[in-house]
């Protein structure tokens, strides 16, 4: 999991380590150790994820069911969607003001959810083969994802409609993570790289290569 603050980048590991990069300059600013919040692991055959500020969890149950809840231990809020087929999910994320949320699965389709239970999730045909890595603003209005084939892809959530496709990595892409102006993404991949994106022109911004 990667999150993009300014001209930073801290790329979260699986052994809960995190990785410092600048963008501006290409450096490596340190690794450090820290407990991965944005980890997102499997609970049976389910998926689990928190929103990057830890303010809300998303759990996929298996089966039909997607559960946000908030973190707060004094608040009751928690809003339950079922789906209408049973997606074979592959990832899921929530936005940090737990308005909007989103499974990626198997088949390359996306679920699409908001925070008024009155509201149906809509399935959102992302391409063909499975999504590895997905994205939402803090402010719920850009969705981001990546997939099998390498592919990062970025909508307007109010509109539903793509604003960015491009293949970047020469392998499967597996994380991205949106700047919160829904201008920059980062994406990494199976092939070792780090890649900036500048969604305004459609262009890489900076490609960075694996730091051990």
């Amino acid at each position: 999991s990667d999150l993009l603050e300014g001209n930073d980048l801290y790329c979260f590991r699986r052994d809960s380590s995190v990785v410092h990069l600048s963008l501006a300059s290409g450096d490596h600013l340190g690794t450090r150790a820290t407990e991965d919040s944005a980890t997102q692991d499997f609970v049976g055959r389910g998926r689990m994820g928190t929103s990057r500020n830890g303010r809300f969890s998303i759990i996929w149950d298996g089966q039909h069911s997607v559960t946000v809840r908030s973190a707060d231990p004094s608040s009751i809020d928690e809003l339950r969607h079922t789906l209408p087929a049973k997606p074979e999910v592959t990832v899921v994320a929530v936005a940090d003001d737990g308005s909007r949320w989103a499974v990626g699965c198997r088949s390359g389709n996306m679920w699409l959810g908001t925070s008024n239970a009155a509201q149906a999730p809509r399935c959102l045909e992302s391409g063909k083969q499975p999504v590895y890595g997905i994205d939402i603003t803090w402010d719920g209005k850009w969705i981001a994802a990546v997939d099998k084939d390498g592919v990062l892809r970025v909508w307007d959530i109010n509109e539903g409609s793509l604003r960015f496709a491009e293949t970047g990595h020469a392998y499967s892409a597996t994380r991205v993570s949106l700047a919160p102006d829904g201008r920059r993404a980062v994406t990494a991949g199976h092939d070792g790289k780090l890649i900036v994106w500048d969604l305004c022109v459609m262009s890489v911004v900076t490609s960075l290569a694996e730091v051990t």
